[in-house]
């Protein structure tokens, strides 16, 4: 308030008038501004949900109504998504419109400068409403509401087609993996995706490659057994990383490689002899490799002969170029015994680095006559043969030395 002392001078008094009338109007316009110079209402905000994965839209709706005097006051209202640490990613225009609004803002999330290093993080929707006093330099923001929403990562899932989890050495493996969502409504596929694939064996990575996923959200993979698999058990690993839509995922299996089979053919072979005849065995020794037939060549096979499972007899054998397994043994070692002989014959390939072992078993029986025995069939035999040159004998002098018939006389009985 300001006191004035009017003067006797009557044009002192006049401009003394008009000076205070100009300095209370200057302080009544000051009052008046600072008492309704600036109005803002938040009728609501709201959003669609509370979560939302890396690869939707946020949606959110608002309305408000601003009140200010544009000659001395600038004004606005404007939302922000920010993190806990108030760092702005987004935020809306400036509305500075007198009067009732409603807006709705649609968020991409992918388009947002955010890293998501755990598999959630919470972000925050904030409306504030801003004003400035113009001819001052104080800016006033006021927050009116702050909505928490969540970012969840994406699970994802694999899926093996035409994978085998037993393989023999020299096969191929050939199969395709499916990575999808299950969480997202009908399977959304995993596209244009970077895949880490690596084979350890005996904790050593043997093989590593990057693969990209189609449309479908495959990859297909084609390794060796020969190349990029150790023999027993191999590690395969699957990796999904560095990737802000998708949680980063491991997924493990394991292919276990076994030594290539050896296969044998029996081509000649009896399982019961007489004593006087030689063993004679005659085998084929072979293997698959890359689906083609190999025979055994120039391998050791060591047989041996057992009786009441006593080894009796032992020798080393081997397949020639062709794979074939010849065996002659004279039946002179078999006769210092006089009885029947029941054998059990084993021919055993102690396999190597990438073929299996293999063990074979034939019963043999070798029949021997006794010398007692022959002396008894002889004697029943002639026994036999003389009974039947009796029997026959008297049949014919029976026939022959029958007695002839009397015709008796005429008998006359007188009285």
């Amino acid at each position: 308030m300001v006191f004035i002392v009017l003067s006797k001078n009557s044009n002192v008094r006049k401009r003394l008038i008009i000076l205070f009338l100009f300095v209370l109007i200057i302080e009544i316009l000051s009052i008046s501004n600072s008492v309704i110079g600036f109005e803002c209402n938040l009728d609501y905000i709201e959003v669609d949900k509370e979560s939302y994965y890396p690869n939707e839209m946020i949606n959110i709706n608002a309305s408000w109504g601003l009140d200010y005097n544009p000659i001395n006051v600038e004004a606005y209202i404007q939302v922000r998504l920010t993190d806990e640490f108030d760092v702005v990613f987004w935020n809306s225009s400036k509305y500075d419109g007198i009067g009732n609004y409603t807006e709705n803002w649609n968020i991409n999330i992918n388009q947002l400068n955010l890293t998501l290093n755990n598999y959630t993080r919470s972000l925050y929707v904030k409306f504030l409403s801003v004003y400035h006093q113009i001819g001052t330099m104080d800016i006033i923001s006021n927050l009116l509401e702050t909505i928490q929403i969540t970012i969840i990562k994406r699970i994802p899932y694999c899926q093996l087609i035409g994978f085998k989890d037993r393989i023999n050495y020299g096969e191929n493996l050939s199969f395709q993996a499916r990575f999808f969502d299950s969480i997202i409504e009908n399977n959304t596929f995993l596209n244009n995706q970077l895949i880490t694939f690596q084979i350890s064996s005996n904790s050593s990575i043997i093989f590593q490659s990057n693969f990209t996923t189609n449309d479908l959200g495959i990859i297909n993979i084609f390794v060796s057994s020969v190349d990029d698999f150790g023999l027993g058990v191999n590690n395969l690993v699957l990796k999904l990383g560095k990737n802000n839509v998708f949680n980063d995922s491991i997924f493990q299996y394991e292919v276990f490689v076994d030594r290539n089979p050896v296969f044998i053919d029996v081509i000649n072979f009896k399982d019961i002899i007489e004593s006087w005849e030689d063993l004679r065995i005659n085998l084929f020794y072979y293997y698959y490799f890359n689906n083609t037939l190999y025979p055994l060549e120039n391998q050791s096979i060591e047989l041996a002969i057992l009786r009441d499972n006593n080894i009796t007899y032992t020798q080393i054998f081997s397949t020639d170029k062709d794979g074939i397994l010849s065996v002659a043994i004279s039946h002179k070692l078999f006769s210092s015994n006089k009885e029947n002989k029941d054998l059990t014959l084993t021919l055993k390939y102690n396999g190597s680095l990438y073929l299996e072992n293999k063990t074979l078993s034939l019963n043999l029986n070798i029949k021997i006559y006794k010398q007692e025995s022959r002396f008894q069939l002889i004697l029943i035999s002639s026994v036999t043969a003389s009974a039947i040159i009796v029997l026959i004998s008297l049949v014919i002098l029976f026939r022959f030395k029958r007695p002839k018939k009397i015709i008796l006389p005429e008998i006359t009985i007188r009285y």
